[in-house]
């Protein structure tokens, strides 16, 4: 033994090599005179800032709707709650919606959150004739199909939904931020079976959000959509 520390992470480029991952990514963003854009959780390498974000998608874990259980994948997660929701009694609250914001989120945009947490967190309410299920969004709206799902295995009547949802404005001058959740809903969309349903989420994903803003004058742009709200309208007839 000389003592000696293994260097086990090399440059493609150039052959240096380091004993830590994050020595060599520090590296590679100059090696060159190319940019680069290392994953901190694998040995990708990406041209772009935006080609390495898209990338990174692949190590986020996903929650289930249904119990603590973690996936990758988004098709994985869908395929265990589609289990999981036609179990007998798995009638199931959504997670309790802990303040988990993240780190690096504006200060201002963290404090509208903060100030309106009540309308924004992941919640549902209920009663004899409608539920009321509320989303709190980290991404962008269309992409809801795994939550979604939740919602229609918990019906067994037929219903109508309709889409609301809350949305942070910023003043183009002075730069102030508020939060408004008094959009138009959709109009309702009636659910017979699952093929109505994903047509539903079909015509989620094909919403053009800004066409449904309220826009309180011009000096008001659209800055972040925290939350999208769904209104189950229950029908007494069986799901087919």
């Amino acid at each position: 033994m000389n003592g000696s520390v293994q260097k086990s992470h090399v440059c493609s480029m150039c052959q240096k090599s380091y004993n830590r991952r994050y020595s060599l990514n520090r590296h590679l963003r100059t090696c060159g005179n190319l940019r680069q854009y290392p994953c901190d959780e694998c040995e990708v390498i990406k041209s772009s800032e935006a080609l390495l974000k898209r990338h990174k998608q692949v190590h986020v874990l996903r929650r289930c709707c249904f119990c603590d259980a973690q996936f990758r994948e988004a098709a994985s997660l869908r395929r265990h709650e589609e289990m999981n929701a036609t179990r007998p009694n798995k009638r199931h609250l959504p997670p309790q919606d802990l303040m988990d914001l993240p780190d690096d989120m504006e200060p201002s945009l963290r404090q509208m959150h903060l100030e309106n947490w009540d309308v924004i967190k992941t919640y549902l309410t209920e009663n004899d004739h409608q539920e009321v299920y509320n989303i709190r969004l980290e991404e962008s709206p269309m992409i809801l199909d795994g939550k979604l799902w939740h919602l229609f295995y918990r019906q067994d009547k037929m219903f109508k939904i309709s889409v609301d949802f809350g949305v942070i404005f910023k003043d183009r001058v002075s730069k102030e931020l508020r939060y408004e959740n008094d959009c138009d809903q959709t109009i309702p969309f009636l659910v017979k079976d699952q093929a109505d349903f994903e047509k539903f989420l079909e015509t989620v994903r094909n919403i053009d959000w800004l066409k449904l803003v309220k826009w309180k004058s011009s000096r008001w742009m659209l800055y972040f959509i925290p939350n999208v709200t769904f209104y189950v309208s229950k029908i007494n007839h069986d799901l087919r």
